[in-house]
């Protein structure tokens, strides 16, 4: 390519920048574009990622008809997907004090499929009774699946399988 012309380049959002079209310099930037638009998809898919492995567990375990404890401290999204999808698909979900422990099997209903738990807390950062809840889950008349979101536990500093949870979440962010 001997031709060397000029062009306005809108590709990163840079409108009036001039490049000259030699294949060394458009071969650079179409580099520097490509992780451009790299970063931004895969900065702009974690919260994506968490959100699908929160999904694919309660999707797992739940049914229409079924009731899903969640605790009042779970991560955004996922409280947003079990108000709005879940409902729509005839899943009713209670939001129970994180700090209930024990208690909690004073909620659990015969339509009870899943406890969702969350220690620590998203924001708040309670610790949850996990083997007080797991224990009332498992005293239960009929089978109550625990779930736990262990992304800021970390599998390192929390073992929920070892405390008798059935499925423990963690985003990989």
């Amino acid at each position: 390519m001997s031709a060397r012309a000029s062009s306005r380049v809108s590709l990163n959002g840079e409108i009036g920048q001039q490049i000259v079209a030699t294949p060394l310099r458009v071969r650079r930037f179409a580099t520097k574009a490509m992780r451009r638009m790299f970063v931004s998809r895969s900065s702009f898919e974690k919260p994506r990622r968490r959100l699908a492995a929160v999904v694919t567990a309660l999707l797992s375990v739940l049914k229409s008809g079924d009731h899903l404890l969640m605790t009042d401290s779970v991560y955004g999204p996922a409280r947003a997907f079990a108000g709005g999808m879940l409902k729509r698909f005839g899943v009713e979900t209670e939001f129970y004090d994180p700090l209930a422990g024990g208690g909690i099997a004073d909620l659990i209903r015969p339509n009870t499929a899943a406890i969702w738990l969350e220690s620590p807390g998203t924001h708040t950062f309670e610790v949850q009774d996990v083997p007080g809840i797991v224990a009332a889950a498992r005293a239960a008349d009929h089978r109550v699946v625990t779930i736990i979101d262990n992304t800021y536990g970390s599998p390192g500093l929390l073992a929920p399988l070892a405390l008798g949870v059935d499925l423990s979440v963690v985003a990989l962010t």
